[in-house]
This record gives C-alpha cells, structure tokens and sequence, in this order.
C-alpha cells in the first residue's frame, strides 16, 4: 500500500502527512499526553492529539474545586490554545473506540486514522470494584465535572438540612464519609474540615455545626501509605485536631444513598454523601492483546513499549511499569507522566534520526530505559498545614511543608493566567477566609438520577 493509501483520511480531517514525516497519534490529553507534545521538537512529525474533553484538567487542584476554594476555569485549560503557535499539532475533540493494531489505525466515532506511533495516555478512572451500589451513588473525584458535582452535592444538603424538621434528617445531611485515606482523602476532608470551621456557620446561621460528621475511612492501618510513616504521623494528628473521624482497617460494603454499611458489621448508619477516593484502575481501550494488560493496566518495559508491540507506548496512570526499584509500579502521581512524556518526545526524536539500525525495534532498544526521578511527595490537609517527604531523606509539616506545597503547585500550572487567578483566590482565602465559589450549579437532583451520573461518569470505554 503507498504512502498515500495508508494516510487517507476516513472522516477526520487530518492532512495527508510528506513522505519524510512519521504521524504519532496521542489518546489523552492529560500530564503525560500534553508534556510529549510540549517537548516534541516542532515541524519534524504529525502530531494528532485526541480527547473527548477540550481542556486539561490540572488534576492536583481538583479538591479545592470540590471543595469551594477555586472555580474550576483557575486549574484548566483549553487544549487547542495551548498549541496555536504549532501547525505541526491536530486536536480532535473525539471519544476513541478502538484500535486496530495490524493496521495501524484508531477507531473514533467519525472514522480512523492511520498511525506511526501511537501513545496511549488515557489516564485512569474510579474503581469500585464490582460494587454496583456504591459505584451508582457515591461521588468520586478524577475530573473537573465531578469536582463541581460533589461541591454542589455538599451545598445541596446542607441546604436540605436547613428545611428538615428531624434532627437524624439534619445529622445524615451534615454527615460526610470519604473512603480512602490517600492524598485525595487527607486534602478533601482537611478541606470540608476548614469550611466547617470558617465559612459555613456565617453561610447558615440556623445550623448547628457540631452535627457536622466528616469521617476518613481506609482499609489499610495508616493514611498516606505511599509516604512516609512520619508524614502519615502528622497528618494523622493534624486531622484530628480538626475534628475529622479516622477509621483504619475499615471496607465499605454498601452505600444505598442515605445509609452506610461496613463490612463485617450488618449495622448501618446515616449518611448524605460518600465521596470515593479508594482505588483507580485504567482507562482501557478496545483491540490490544490480553496479555499487554495487568491490573487493569496496559504492562510496559523500560522504554514504554507496551508488552507485544513495537511502535504502541503507553505513558502515566495507565501504564504499569514494574523494575527492582519499584516492585508495585511506579507512583501514579503526576510527575510519573510528566517525566514519561518528556522521555518518550526525546527517544521517538532519536529513533527518527537514527537511519544507520534497520530494524524500528532496534532502534528503540539503543536508546536508554526511562529512569524515574523521585522529586518528593506532598499533601495539604489546610491553611498552614502540609505534611512533604523531600529528596534525601528530608521531612516536613506545618508551614514549611505548606509553604512549598504553594510554590510548587502555583508553578505547576498550566499558563499565567491560571496562576494569576489561583493566587489570587488562594491570598483572598488565606487572609479573609473567602472560599467565594460555593455556587449550586449542577440540577438539584436526587441520590441516583441517572442524569446526575451522565454527568460525572468516567465510566465509558474510550477516552
């Protein structure tokens, strides 16, 4: 088949590619995705990026949207803006169905598309494991409609709690469960923790803020188990300082909406939210082999590759890359894809270069394996308390750890002007006790509407 054939386009409008220029198709436009194009060097490839969303979402930040402090335009950004300087960069804001690996090609909604190299970096998305029930009426939070769906729920019952003339109605709306006792866990409840304190009483004075339950709870014996003991320590402490419940070696077995039940106890007890923070698992795609998958997650060597494959790569959350260093895979942290995508952009520019080795294979095997740098760990838990493990074995909390928690995600994000407004909410929240954004803007809708759930599913097979 000729040059010509193999790119024609199939509905999508993408161009025709030269015949020195290799097409890399990106599924995913979140760290890792977007880091691989940003360093990809300009006008040497054909770069089409797919994502049914038309935005990144800085991940990090979700819970402060949940969570009232900022509204959600301060931690995204639109997708084709951040490459309008790049005519070598196609977006498509499409849902990809399948990928058919002999032919090279990704299935989307509106046609196929021919690829070179393919890198899949579609992320992950809530685990439920297999429990229909809470999966049909808990709130996880991975993306930007579900932060502002959860922020609404919370405002919406605590707006239910002000016309309820029973004091249990009152208690199970102003009771809030969070499962998982990860960073989301710790910074989500620390943040509900702060509004109860300062903000919500002035908002609704007929409540008593006493009934407000928030309650952690985890499977494992302490929080923060992908750090340290010594930060689980603190944050531990500092959780409790702030009134937050902490229940450890504790598994949800049921969740119908207004009451909770725990495993190995057939009591169940009242409660107007559970927000999921307990497991993820990857956002898979249809066509590649079983045996490239593990764990819900496509299994790739050193370089990326993933298990069967020469020219398909798999980078952040839903790549499981296991070496001596790390026996349970790398972090699923932020940084993990950042620094995959910028290792991917240099070997895919090396390997194009290279036109000495005959092979593709070849050439992808001489160039060095991914190495990942731990930078550290960090978790907020509210104003002036933080807890971070830093490179060579130092540990903070308190202020300190919270003042670098700041700098580091204020220079994290995306463009200036996410920075400018996320300062500036931050400065007004620290010195007033602003926390502006407690809007009501998802429909005022029942435990279980399915339109509720159509609206924060990351359910769906695609990206």
């Amino acid at each position: 088949m000729d040059n010509q054939e193999l790119y024609k386009d199939y509905g999508l409008n993408i161009p025709e590619v030269t015949s020195n220029t290799k097409r890399i198709v990106v599924i995913g436009g979140g760290f890792g995705g977007i880091n691989l194009i940003k360093k990809l060097p300009k006008d040497k490839f054909q770069i089409v990026l797919f994502d049914k969303h038309n935005y990144h979402t800085f991940v990090p930040l979700l819970y402060q949207v949940a969570t009232c402090a900022l509204e959600a335009p301060s931690i995204a950004d639109a997708t084709r803006g951040m490459f309008h300087k790049r005519s070598d960069v196609f977006f498509r804001s499409i849902k990809v169905l399948q990928i058919d690996a002999d032919a090279q090609e990704v299935k989307t909604q509106l046609g196929n598309l021919y690829y070179d190299y393919l890198v899949i970096a579609t992320g992950s998305k809530p685990n439920f494991f297999g429990n229909r029930n809470i999966e049909k009426y808990a709130f996880p939070l991975k993306t930007l409609p579900q932060a502002v769906a959860i922020r609404s729920r919370v405002l919406q019952n605590l707006e239910k709690a002000t016309f309820s003339t029973s004091e249990e109605e009152k208690k199970r709306f102003m009771s809030f469960v969070i499962v998982g006792g990860g960073p989301t866990g710790v910074e989500v409840a620390g943040a509900i923790a702060e509004l109860r304190r300062c903000i919500l009483p002035k908002d609704y004075k007929d409540l008593n803020f006493k009934m407000m339950k928030i309650k952690i709870v985890e499977g494992n014996e302490r929080l923060l188990k992908s750090m340290t003991e010594k930060a689980s320590d603190n944050a531990l402490k500092t959780l409790k300082k702030m009134g937050v419940e902490i229940h450890f070696h504790t598994l949800v077995s049921d969740f119908d909406g207004k009451t909770i039940s725990y495993k190995n106890n057939d009591d169940r007890e009242p409660c107007g939210m559970l927000i999921w923070g307990a497991g993820v698992s990857g956002i898979l795609i249809e066509g590649l082999k079983e045996e490239s998958t593990a764990h819900n997650l496509y299994k790739v060597d050193g370089h990326c590759l993933i298990n069967g494959y020469t020219n398909i790569f798999a980078i952040g959350d839903v790549a499981w890359f296991q070496d001596e260093r790390y026996e349970k895979g790398l972090p699923g942290v932020a940084q993990t894809a950042i620094q995959q995508g910028a290792y991917l952009a240099k070997m895919l520019e090396k390997i194009t270069k290279d036109t000495e080795t005959k092979t593709l294979e070849e050439k992808i095997f001489r160039y060095g394996r991914f190495q990942y740098k731990d930078k550290g760990s960090l978790a907020t838990i509210g104003k002036n308390k933080a807890v971070a493990d830093l490179p060579k074995n130092i540990h903070l909390s308190g202020f300190p750890a919270w003042f670098i928690w700041v700098g580091v995600h204020l220079y994290a994000l995306n463009s200036l002007r996410n920075r400018l407004t996320t300062f500036l909410s931050w400065s007004l929240n620290y010195f007033k006790y602003e926390n502006k954004v407690r809007l009501i803007i998802t429909p005022n809708i029942e435990e279980g509407n399915i339109r509720e759930k159509e609206f924060m599913s990351t359910n769906e097979t695609g990206i």
